[in-house]
């Protein structure tokens, strides 16, 4: 057996010339880079098996927590855990992904720290795991160390890889890899062989260690390249995002809906810097994608929370653009809010902006009428462009339809869905489509009767 092989990785012939003098000897070696010899099997180590933090009746059982507590009771033997204390001893085996190592040295603070501020610490600085005992072999004693010696065994094109890649959340693509980064297969694959990067096969991404992508972030930074990176991983996923709204709309939804579920991190990531970089124009891109992912995901407060800080921004610009961002997202906030029921409390406070319109957790009047007026002023900045943006306009008029049919006040329905399809109408002319938008749909036709429409009355399918 040879055990932590991967310094000597360049003498690893030795090892097929005596399985080739021996054909009959098997050898077991641990390494963190394969050995790429013939007859070589690879056994990846995954992390411990990590708890449910939603489940705190369950999170106790996981072998990561029970590695956790064992070493904390080693350092303090009188320590007695209480059940939010489990809580976030969970979550300090989720941030470092159940690697062992990782586990013990966070769990050598309990004498100093609670684990809530453990926790809290991994989240800003990997040098709180470390530990000053005599006793532990050379890179062994902090994550740092160890992943020094993994860094300093990648040559300059990979460590360049290695840090660009940090900037994707959640995994990425092949293609997201190259078009962002500039990383290539054979990068790739060297940093898979290196054990720095895992391609997972059911979903066909590769995926950083939560550790390891935060190392790298710091030698990104170092390089001076985060901003020029950043960037260029924004643009990418504003152009993602606007991609897949017209496949959204068609038969193409499911797989759609899919990549953007997969990507929602590396979404929301660019979303905030382009909300940072106050550049309407991007936002923009972002827009209808997001509410129809939302909308049938049903994430009405992460939409909500999503949306908060670009409102305050848009505001403070006097663009024709950023005020037909700023009415589409007040319209599409508004529904949101009333569907997720969302308040305004002491324990959970509503933007300022929203709680201005009454909203509220529990969907009575006054949250319809609050989400009602945000939507309506949303509507009004709109329709007060100077320039009609019928596209910004319809996910905007459909949202309020939503909350007039729930306010059920005569007549205001119909006006509004009235409304939608002139819009509808426009946007199929303007775009060129073959479907027309059939006359027997519009309310005030004879096919429409009480507000609702007859069965021979046919709208069709892209109309709203």
């Amino acid at each position: 057996m040879l055990d932590n092989f991967d310094h000597l990785i360049s003498s690893a012939g030795i090892i097929g010339e005596i399985l080739q003098a021996a054909p009959t000897v098997k050898i077991l070696v641990t390494s963190r880079e394969r050995l790429s010899l013939y007859g070589e099997v690879s056994f990846p180590v995954e992390g411990m098996a990590l708890p449910n933090e939603s489940r705190r009746d369950q999170a106790s059982l996981s072998e990561s927590v029970l590695l956790f507590v064992d070493r904390a009771q080693a350092v303090s033997p009188g320590l007695e855990w209480q059940p939010e204390d489990m809580r976030h001893i969970a979550r300090i085996c989720n941030l470092v992904g159940g690697m062992p190592l990782a586990i013990e040295l966070a769990a050598t603070w309990v004498d100093t720290l609670s684990p809530c501020e453990i926790a809290d610490e991994i989240e800003q600085n990997l040098d709180i795991l470390g530990a000053n005992r005599r006793d532990t072999p050379n890179g062994q004693h902090s994550i740092r160390a160890a992943f020094d010696r993994s860094w300093a065994m990648l040559d300059s094109t990979q460590q360049a890889a290695f840090r660009r890649l940090s900037v994707f959340r959640g995994g990425f693509t092949r293609e997201a890899g190259e078009a962002v980064a500039g990383v290539g297969l054979r990068n790739l694959q060297a940093l898979v062989n290196k054990s720095l990067l895992r391609r997972n096969p059911a979903s066909n991404r590769y995926e950083f260690h939560e550790l390891l992508r935060h190392y790298a972030m710091e030698q990104l930074e170092a390089a001076g390249e985060a901003s020029q990176v950043y960037r260029e991983h924004a643009l990418h996923f504003a152009s993602f995002m606007a991609d897949r709204w017209p496949r959204l709309r068609d038969r193409e939804q499911k797989s759609a809906l899919h990549e953007v579920e997969a990507d929602i991190e590396n979404a929301r990531a660019a979303w905030q810097y382009w909300v940072k970089d106050r550049n309407v124009e991007q936002l923009r891109q972002f827009l209808h994608t997001f509410w129809a992912v939302y909308e049938i995901r049903g994430w009405y407060i992460t939409g909500v929370d999503l949306f908060e800080q670009a409102v305050i921004v848009v505001r403070a610009l006097n663009t024709e653009e950023a005020r037909a961002v700023l009415g589409w997202l007040l319209v599409v906030q508004g529904v949101f809010s009333m569907a997720g029921g969302y308040h305004s409390s002491t324990h959970s406070p509503a933007p300022s902006w929203m709680a201005a319109h009454g909203l509220y957790f529990a969907r009575g009047a006054a949250d319809l009428r609050g989400a009602s007026a945000l939507a309506q002023e949303g509507i009004r900045i709109l329709n007060n462009l100077s320039r009609p943006d019928d596209e910004m306009r319809m996910v905007p008029l459909i949202s309020l339809f939503i909350i007039d049919c729930l306010l059920d006040e005569e007549g205001v329905p119909l006006r509004t869905a009235q409304e939608c399809l002139e819009v509808a109408t426009r946007l199929r002319r303007s775009l060129g489509h073959r479907q027309s938008t059939a006359v027997s749909g519009r309310p005030g036709h004879p096919g429409w009767r009480n507000g609702t429409r007859r069965k021979s009355g046919t709208i069709g399918a892209g109309d709203l």
